[in-house]
């Protein structure tokens, strides 16, 4: 590289982020709030589920990796690995799926994703 010039293939960045998975609902769960003679309103009591997406994004623009987390006690990491991997196989992104007692980052799940980042650095040929 020359002097004055940033490799932005070589400077990425990663937070997590919760996000809201919604289960939908049925009329069956739906309530209706009124008082008696007036329209009523109803409100649902939706099931849904908390999970922690943490995206490694690249200066450049690009995502080569997004970890999505899960509550291990609701779900299990077989149960979603399929159908998130569909849903992101033309996009280029490796999408890596991990599981944790609460559904957010621990150091455990960090470290993990860490490996897994290295791999692809290394395999993209990324000085470091």
């Amino acid at each position: 590289a020359t002097a004055g010039h940033i490799d932005e293939k070589r400077f990425f960045n990663s937070d997590e982020t919760p996000q809201f998975i919604n289960y939908g609902h049925t009329p069956r769960t739906a309530r209706a709030i009124g008082v008696k003679g007036t329209a009523l309103k109803r409100y649902i009591n939706e099931n849904r589920e908390s999970v922690t997406v943490t995206p490694f994004i690249c200066l450049d623009g690009s995502v080569p990796l997004v970890q999505v987390i899960f509550n291990q006690k609701f779900i299990t990491r077989e149960q979603v690995t399929k159908d998130i991997s569909d849903l992101f196989k033309d996009c280029g992104t490796l999408i890596m799926i991990s599981c944790t007692d609460k559904g957010y980052q621990t150091g455990a799940s960090w470290l993990e994703a860490l490996k897994i980042f290295d791999k692809y650095l290394t395999e993209k040929g990324t000085v470091r």
